[in-house]
């Protein structure tokens, strides 16, 4: 019996494109664009590393004070959209996959960068199908390290080759790799660059029928 590992936003939820437009307009404030495909790479590595390379990217140092500030600006950008989130958000076919995979006892996790994973799944009561909610920590490394998907491992009590990770990052599909575990991709930007590729999770029963 296999064991299923989600990142969550862009997997479970289509919530990057909220967090994409939080940092755009965050950054907006200090005259920087952050295009979406500059944007694509740093997606899922945790907001430390967005920031440390957007800096790089721009030629610029921001202070500790304005680094808090943008810090603040995104999490009120972003808390904007949360709060319209709805069930047309849903990744296509997720929920249904997620409960079919829960009431069959497959053991779930999900292993997200974003500190409001486990509000989100509070939200949307699907806490309850996750045998565990992994969140980027102080003492772990982010994404493309495979420090968050080690712990979900862990955390389900199975081995790397029992599990299947869920992923729509360049940096995720890294740190499964990393971490030594296979994954399988969400959206069509990732197509080229994984082993196996789908759109949503509609019709899982016949796209996913090896991992079932």
């Amino acid at each position: 019996m296999r064991g299923f590992i989600f990142d969550f936003d862009g997997v479970i939820l289509d919530t990057e494109k909220y967090h994409y437009l939080a940092w755009k307009k965050t950054f907006e404030k200090y005259n920087l664009l952050l295009e979406e495909d500059t944007y694509l790479p740093l997606k899922s590595t945790g907001r430390k590393n967005i920031i440390d390379n957007v800096q790089k990217i721009f030629n610029t140092t921001f202070s500790e004070k304005t680094i808090k500030d943008i810090l603040k600006s995104k999490g009120e950008y972003y808390n904007e959209y949360f709060n319209i989130l709805s069930d047309n958000d849903y990744i296509a076919g997720a929920k249904d996959f997620i409960i079919y995979l829960y009431k069959n006892n497959y053991p779930l996790a999900i292993a997200s960068s974003s500190v409001a994973a486990k509000t989100l799944c509070e939200k949307f009561k699907i806490d309850k199908y996750f045998k565990s909610i992994v969140t980027l920590e102080k003492d772990m490394r982010a994404k493309p390290y495979p420090d968050i998907f080690l712990t979900a491992l862990k955390n389900l009590n199975i081995e790397k080759n029992e599990a299947v990770i869920f992923e729509d990052s360049f940096a995720g599909v890294k740190a499964s790799e990393n971490a030594g575990i296979e994954c399988v991709t969400i959206g069509n930007f990732l197509k080229d660059n994984s082993k196996k590729n789908i759109v949503n999770f509609l019709n899982f029963k016949e796209t996913l029928k090896e991992y079932l």
